[in-house]
């Protein structure tokens, strides 16, 4: 590559300028200039504005197989104060774009290209570039070069082995900056192993990027010749089906022709050097898309030896409603960044009858050679003994064809979960009195009330917070009675709370500090034990110590542990890993 050394062409590139504000001058690197080897090239325009960022275009169009790629617009400014009998008299900034591009030439001949012209904030300047002359690189005969391709057609997500080979049979210690590039390089997206830069032997030049690469080393003679070789292992990404051609992959290095040995001794330095290089034989092969008779269970996995397991992440003895926390790990041989993983309703997955799931596409994180995918399903019947085998499908180039796979089963227990409704939940008996005219009015008054009332039989009391069951309105007409509940309710709830944040004002810091300390113990000593009553009732306690902003996290929490609480599906007592964890959490904050 050229080292970036520029020539100001002040006079040989003159600027027109469409209004007086803008002028540009050009820059480029140092010739001689090679097919395929770019050429930096540099426009600095002055009398910019540091925004908005200039525009460019071509006056006239490129030649034939002539490419101009912008590097990037650079903004320069300077700052200038004049001091005058120690007063500033001005204070003046100067700003300056470095627009960078690359012009890459397949031809050889004069080449001559513009003018561009630059535009920022409606004002315009023309700059006429010089004409460049583009040489053949001569070729080396001590360098050989090889591309591997398994036999195609490929497929669109295909992962394809690129295997290239360079060999030099002359003296490789005058070889330098071995570089590789093609148009492949510039079509494709490819995947490297990463090489520090002790390890890099070569770099891949593409127009995205330069990427540092190294190899297996190894000898071998051909034709008579003693050859020292390098092989270096790419994975060239098939995205787009298409019929892709290459004029194959030029190795382009500097020939040390002469050394320089500096007088206080050390490495001999190079002195000067010739650009020298080897092409490969032309690259073609066809990509083609995937067959539309993809199953179900088809997530966009393309490669050979998939498999999926099923692991039940926490408890396996469920009652009916209960969440079941599933981890699904596909391994395989392929695009396993780019998998999904496929809908879990369908014949292919969970039945409809027995389970619960999820309708979205699962997120997955990427380990090595598989990707996992955890997600919850609700166990809808008691008679359910097991996860059921998942199918998980992909694309086999190889074999041209579509293969499926099943995971392993995993056995879970699941007992019959008893719903908390209305007809549970009484008011404390109260004694008996002798029967009086007004005690039978009474119940006569009650009976008709009670007729009034909607049969709640059966009704779930858990909290519900799914907002699809949420949006659903209530049905039936709301009386008097129930508005005036939860008119009462509401009051009461204000009222107990303006009591306590009072009671706690007028508390004595140090007696207030002592008792805190031990309420936010009990939330943690009943956390760690994780039981939900113990755990429910030292929190209303610590609620009444605590002032703001504390108290929206504890009401929050146990709002929490009153769902699971009358949820029917928490029948063993135990508060749920992630509550204990935050009523922990939330303890130790107040204690800070």
């Amino acid at each position: 590559m050229y080292r970036w050394i520029f020539v100001l062409l002040f006079l040989l590139t003159p600027s027109r300028c469409v209004t007086a504000e803008l002028t540009a001058h050009v820059a480029r690197g140092e010739a001689p200039y090679f097919v395929g080897i770019p050429v930096p090239l540099r426009i600095i325009v002055s009398g910019t504005d540091e925004q908005p960022e200039p525009k460019w275009r071509l006056v006239q169009p490129l030649p034939e197989g002539v490419t101009l790629t912008l590097d990037g617009m650079n903004p320069k400014v300077s700052s200038r104060v004049v001091i005058i009998n120690g007063r500033t008299q001005v204070d003046e900034r100067d700003t300056t774009y470095e627009v960078d591009f690359r012009l890459t030439s397949k031809a050889t001949g004069l080449i001559t290209i513009g003018p561009i012209e630059i535009e920022q904030g409606g004002n315009k300047v023309e700059v006429d570039v010089p004409s460049f002359r583009f040489n053949e690189v001569p070729a080396d005969p001590d360098m050989l070069l090889e591309v591997e391709l398994p036999q195609g057609p490929y497929y669109a997500g295909q992962r394809v082995p690129f295997t290239m080979t360079w060999g030099y049979a002359g003296e490789l210690g005058r070889v330098r900056n071995l570089r590789f590039s093609s148009s492949l390089f510039d079509q494709f997206e490819f995947v490297d192993e990463s090489a520090r830069r002790r390890e890099a032997v070569a770099t891949f030049v593409s127009a995205k990027a330069e990427v540092e690469a190294k190899a297996d080393r190894s000898k071998e003679t051909r034709e008579g010749r003693e050859y020292e070789l390098f092989t270096f292992q790419r994975v060239l990404l098939a995205t787009t089906p298409g019929k892709f051609e290459s004029d194959g992959v030029a190795a382009d290095i500097n020939y040390v022709t002469r050394f320089h040995r500096s007088l206080f001794g050390g490495s001999p330095r190079t002195a000067e050097a010739v650009l020298r290089r080897s092409l490969s034989a032309p690259i073609q092969f066809d990509v083609l898309p995937l067959p539309a008779n993809a199953p179900k269970s088809f997530a966009g996995a393309v490669g050979t030896g998939f498999r999926v397991a099923v692991d039940v992440l926490g408890s396996s003895i469920v009652n009916v409603g209960d969440p079941v926390q599933l981890k699904f790990t596909v391994t395989g041989n392929g695009n396993v960044e780019e998998i999904g993983f496929p809908l879990l309703n369908g014949e292919h997955a969970f039945d409809s009858n027995h389970f619960r799931v999820s309708d979205s596409q699962l997120a997955g994180s990427v380990k090595g050679n598989s990707k996992e995918f955890v997600t919850q399903v609700r166990v809808a019947d008691a008679s359910v003994n097991q996860i059921p085998p998942i199918e998980y499908s992909w694309f086999d180039p190889t074999a041209g064809e579509y293969k499926t796979t099943q995971s392993e089963p995993r056995a879970i227990s699941v007992g019959q979960a008893k719903v908390v409704s209305s007809a549970d939940v009484v008011a404390p008996q109260t004694k008996v009195h002798d029967k009086t005219e007004s005690s039978v009015a009474a119940n006569d008054t009650t009976k008709s009330r009670a007729i009034e009332t909607p049969d709640l039989t059966g009704a779930d009391l858990s909290i519900n917070l799914n907002e699809s069951t949420l949006a659903i309105p209530a049905r039936g007409r709301r009386n008097n009675v129930t508005i005036v509940m939860y008119a009462l309710g509401i009051a009461a709830v204000a009222i107990t709370s303006f009591g306590q944040t009072r009671r706690k004002a007028k508390s004595a810091s140090n007696d207030s500090r002592a008792i805190l300390k031990t309420a936010a113990a009990n939330v943690i000593a009943s956390a760690n034990d994780r039981d939900l009553a113990e755990l429910t009732r030292a929190l209303r306690e610590l609620l009444t110590l605590v002032d703001t902003p504390h108290r929206g996290n504890l009401e929050n929490l146990l709002a929490n542990l009153e769902t699971q609480i009358y949820s029917p599906h928490s029948m063993d007592g135990k508060v749920a890993p992630s509550l204990a964890d935050s009523a922990i959490e939330i303890a130790k904050a107040i204690l800070r």
